[in-house]
């Protein structure tokens, strides 16, 4: 039986310094029990393990005073719940994005929680505990910070030269490295997280990301990508919403596609916005 984990509550308004401390003792909780796990499958066929339930419970423990929309717990969440309840402040949160990567003891999984008002994503945060990585929203600030290091406020994606452009590698889905192929002259990384991705991406380790997302893998990286210029946009170039309820999500709460993007999401470094003429996906 896996024991509780009891999270401090949710502040009904953002604020970072009680977010960092949710974030990081979640994070240290499963960290610790990832080499001891009952790996079991969901109807999808994709992992589960009881450290996700665990978090999935104790964040909602800790949102009473707050709405809460998780991976693990959405079966309620539909168009009157997006549209109405979402007005309200509230929390997005996917307690352990790469649960494959996590349940194999490797090191590509974070945690990632958005936060919405006025439907409206507008902060957000990743927490990577393997690599004790932590980037969080703040009004027009976005801070890293590393291994109990000092915040440190990021700055605009910068130009990258020539040379980076052609050697930085590009983060590609699951489901593109399994049955598809990619024209680029990059390198490609199928890393297995979304908010890896997302994080890497934000740090210039990568310099693109694309995948069809739901509304968890995307909510914490939106509005940090956002704030430090870098683009997130559909597969015709056009700026992905920040609502939570908009015509480019499918909600369909008896569905496994419930709350998945209907296209494509790219996430681009500025020298990248037009990789999406360059991407090539041949379906098997």
């Amino acid at each position: 039986m896996m024991e509780q984990l009891h999270l401090p509550e949710l502040p009904a308004q953002w604020q970072p310094e009680r977010i960092r401390e949710i974030l990081q003792l979640a994070g240290k909780f499963a960290l610790e029990r990832q080499h001891r796990l009952d790996v079991t499958l969901k109807t999808d066929g994709t992992t589960l393990t009881q450290v996700d339930m665990a978090l999935d419970r104790a964040f909602h423990q800790a949102s009473r005073k707050t709405w809460l929309i998780s991976e693990e717990s959405c079966q309620d969440v539909d168009h009157d719940f997006l549209e109405q309840r979402g007005m309200a402040p509230g929390y997005i949160l996917d307690p352990i994005d790469g649960t494959a990567p996590y349940s194999n003891c490797l090191w590509m999984w974070g945690i990632s929680l958005g936060f919405a008002c006025d439907g409206i994503i507008c902060e957000g945060a990743i927490y990577l505990p393997a690599t004790d990585e932590f980037i969080i929203s703040h009004a027009k600030d976005v801070w890293y910070q590393r291994a109990g290091g000092k915040p440190v406020r990021m700055q605009k994606a910068k130009d990258l030269t020539a040379i980076q452009k052609k050697n930085i590698m590009i983060a590609i889905p699951q489901d593109c490295a399994k049955y598809g192929s990619v024209n680029l002259p990059n390198g490609v990384h199928a890393v297995g997280s979304a908010v890896v991705a997302i994080a890497n991406l934000l740090l210039q380790r990568y310099g693109a990301f694309f995948g069809r997302l739901k509304l968890w893998d995307y909510a914490g990286g939106l509005p940090l990508c956002r704030k430090l210029g870098f683009h997130v946009d559909d597969e015709v170039g056009a700026s992905w919403p920040d609502t939570l309820l908009h015509h480019k999500l499918i909600v369909a709460p008896s569905q496994p596609e419930h709350l998945r993007s209907k296209s494509l999401i790219y996430f681009c470094h500025p020298d990248f916005k037009e990789i999406k003429k360059q991407i090539k996906i041949k379906e098997t």
